[in-house]
């Protein structure tokens, strides 16, 4: 039997079953087996997804509505300006890291540098007759623009699935600026009233390490 099988036997709404200490074991394996199976690059994008979705994803979860994943997406951000002072890059170092990219996902970031002209045009139109952080309608473009990607290119329509494939080209995006272009970097690292959340995050990543 495996994960999924075991997990739909006792995890079914109309199951009344008491699971057995055979299938925990058995679960317990399959875990530790797929856990040494798993790339560098699942292993982090795992920890991330879980600890930014987990602290920035409330809006979503009361409507549902993907646009709220614009939020989550800002945090991402966040954390992808700040990995260089966290104890998290002891263990996924960028360099390494970002060899292991999926082709999809770096082909993704690659579309989005040759944006990033008409996209810094967009945001100085957008920022000089509204006085809001950059990073806001930033995030905006890319979730409206990689929102169209992820239906032509990705499989699945989880918006989990859309979440985490958009940080893991968002790692890479902006780690990308940052040795690029270090004053649209810095313009960037205004988070407003979601740095309380960013720092959230942040804490518990180095907890996590």
């Amino acid at each position: 039997m495996n994960i999924r099988n075991l997990l739909k036997k006792y995890l079914s709404k109309r199951s009344d079953k008491e699971i057995s200490n055979e299938d925990i074991d058995a679960l317990a394996d399959m875990i530790r087996n797929n856990r040494s199976q798993m790339s560098d690059w699942d292993k982090m994008f795992g920890i991330l997804c879980y600890n930014i979705w987990h602290n920035s994803s409330q809006d979503f979860q009361r409507s549902h509505d993907i646009q709220d994943i614009e939020i989550p997406f800002l945090c991402a951000i966040g954390v992808f300006q700040n990995l260089n002072n966290m104890e998290f890059t002891k263990k996924f170092e960028y360099t390494i890291l970002a060899k292991l990219a999926p082709k999809n996902v770096q082909n993704s970031k690659e579309e989005l540098i040759k944006q990033l002209p008409s996209i810094k045009q967009t945001l100085q139109r957008i920022t000089t007759s509204n006085n809001i952080e950059l990073i806001k309608p930033f995030t905006t473009v890319f979730a409206q623009g990689f929102l169209t990607d992820f239906k032509k290119n990705y499989s699945g329509d989880n918006p989990l699935d859309y979440f985490q494939k958009g940080i893991e080209v968002l790692y890479l995006f902006i780690n990308e600026i940052r040795e690029a272009d270090k004053s649209f970097f810095k313009e960037l690292s205004d988070y407003g009233e979601y740095e309380t959340d960013i720092d959230l995050i942040i804490e518990d990543l180095n907890a996590a390490i």
